[in-house]
């Protein structure tokens, strides 16, 4: 198969270094700061010319650059379990130690929290807040385990109306509803164009496997709200449906195309290499798609309730709170119970014309591991296709072990034949 280079990575690596950039000056330059998950709606913070720091890609960052060994210690030792999110006990560690990929980490005027379907992203910034004393606001997202209703719209939309609020009393400054409007717009258009671009991994070959997708989302995830950032990913897109036309493949060799399901572990990314070698390659995860619009493609609920969630360009302040709250609802309506996670993997299995399932059990994230193994047996006896699961951390090393999982990848390549 044809492989070669992409030509819009450089750009995607510019924007995101020029964000880590910004931040490391932030502090000096007396610009607000803010913490908080990266579900945060941060397209309200850059309309008020807000920086922040996203606790997932910051304990990416700390994972990969080999700091977890000093960092996460020292949250354990002040108390924090080894049962609470792994990203989250870097960046505790980080403040602790008072160094991390940054430097020291740049310091906050106020954390928000986001309870979507993990406390511990309330947990996080709450206990941090007491820690560095700065005032906290926590968004509760709730759980549609029947379909979803205007109510639960309100239900957001009323808390983010205070959170509007509690920012502009914490930082003296009004916000400006236009700004707001355009960049909620283009976080949408981020949104709907990354999906795009992960639904052309339903061609055969593949042209980006999830390797690839993994250092594609990074801006996409850090920039959301940049009109910078969906005039890169349209290019992107481009790119990518120029691959599909010229049959460039995402590598050399496409004998199994996997889902992988869960985040990788950041300190082991020789796991595709690896993956790629044997000619199995995971083309698609919920983990990536997660960051894009979910336009309820696999969804169990009714038309109706589909609609209502359905993306409705905003003119008001109040009709962008409004498509936030509904953005929120329809990114993690996969996660409010099992049937709708059956529904969805099922969908994928289909339309990805899945091969086999790689199934990471992980142990420093329990809420994506929540469910997995149901998922796995279904996908397993439902499509007839191999399921490998594994247990490890994303960003804990220290129970990683390295023989047990090369065997399993070995027992789980033999089911190809390959």
């Amino acid at each position: 198969m044809i492989t070669e280079p992409f030509k819009t990575y450089p750009k995607i690596k510019e924007l995101a270094s020029g964000y880590f950039t910004t931040l490391r000056s932030a502090a000096e330059e007396g610009k607000t700061i803010a913490w908080g998950p990266a579900l945060i709606p941060y397209e309200l913070l850059r309309a008020m010319d807000i920086e922040y720091v996203l606790g997932e890609p910051y304990g990416v960052m700390c994972t990969a650059s080999g700091l977890g060994a000093e960092l996460l210690p020292a949250a354990e030792e002040y108390g924090f379990t080894t049962r609470f999110c792994a990203y989250s006990r870097n960046f505790i560690g980080s403040y602790l130690k008072g160094r991390g990929p940054l430097g020291k980490l740049p310091q906050a005027d106020f954390m928000i929290g986001v309870r979507a379907d993990c406390n511990d992203h309330v947990a996080w910034f709450e206990a941090i807040s007491k820690m560095v004393d700065r005032p906290y606001f926590a968004v509760d997202l709730p759980k549609c385990y029947k379909q979803p209703a205007e109510r639960h719209i309100a239900y957001v939309q009323s808390q983010l109306e205070r959170l509007v609020e509690f920012v502009e009393h914490v930082t003296k400054r009004k916000l400006e509803e236009q700004r707001l409007v355009d960049a909620v717009i283009n976080a949408h258009q981020l949104r709907v164009l990354w999906r795009e671009i992960l639904e052309c991994c339903k061609n055969v070959p593949a042209p980006l496997n999830f390797k690839n997708q993994t250092s594609f989302m990074i801006a996409a995830v850090l920039l959301k709200g940049s009109k910078e950032a969906v005039d890169t990913y349209a290019t992107l897109l481009d790119e990518v449906k120029d691959r599909l036309q010229r049959g460039v493949a995402s590598a050399p060799e496409e004998k199994a195309r996997l889902l992988w399901d869960n985040i990788p572990m950041w300190y082991y990314p020789q796991t595709f290499r690896l993956l790629e070698e044997k000619g199995l390659i995971p083309i698609v995860s919920l983990y990536t798609l997660l960051w894009g619009d979910n336009p309820l493609t696999y969804s169990q609920y009714p038309q109706p309730s589909k609609d209502l969630l359905s993306w409705q360009v905003p003119t008001t302040g109040k009709e962008t709170l409004r498509e936030i709250a509904k953005e929120f609802i329809r990114g993690h309506i996969i996660m409010n119970s099992l049937p709708s996670k059956l529904s969805f993997y099922g969908g994928l299995a289909r339309d990805y014309r899945i091969d086999g399932a790689i199934f990471h059990s992980n142990w420093g994230c329990k809420n994506l591991s929540l469910g997995r193994l149901d998922v796995a047996r279904y996908l397993g006896e439902e499509f007839h296709i191999p399921i490998h699961v594994f247990e490890s951390c994303m960003a804990d090393p220290r129970g990683f072990n390295e023989e047990e999982f090369l065997s399993g990848l070995d027992a789980f390549a033999r089911s190809f034949d390959v």
